[in-house]
């Protein structure tokens, strides 16, 4: 019975090539930590709790990966939340269930984008070296 609810594996590898390990400065940080506020702040009508709860997964993971203290971003994700007009008790859900969800697949800023590779392709690389 076990074996009918267990998902297929897939064929594609998930890679990010980062280069060098370089830190980010806290200028970049910050400006990446508000971007993500400000689409809270600024969010359409009628979808201010959806762009909260996409904000707390994504710091959320940051979170997980080190990249940001986890008060620093309930702080900011609050004062977002408060100038949306978002009520306190969904904003306080919204956001623990993003952070918790987003702590799930931890990850960190670099200076280079990640790219998606298909097994297949990472097979056809092999055998050509």
């Amino acid at each position: 019975m076990r074996a009918l609810f267990t998902p297929p594996e897939l064929d594609i590898v998930y890679e990010a090539y980062h280069g060098d390990h370089v830190r980010l400065s806290d200028e970049r940080t910050q400006a990446y930590l508000d971007t993500v506020t400000h689409s809270v702040e600024f969010a359409r009508p009628r979808t201010a709790h959806t762009s909260l709860l996409r904000a707390a997964i994504t710091l959320g993971r940051l979170v997980a990966g080190g990249q940001f203290n986890d008060g620093d971003v309930r702080a900011a994700l609050f004062s977002a939340a408060e100038r949306r007009r978002i009520p306190f008790r969904e904003a306080d859900r919204t956001i623990k269930d993003g952070l918790l969800y987003g702590s799930r697949l931890p990850r960190r800023l670099t200076n280079t984008t990640g790219r998606v590779r298909r097994a297949s392709d990472a097979t056809r690389v092999n055998r050509i070296a």
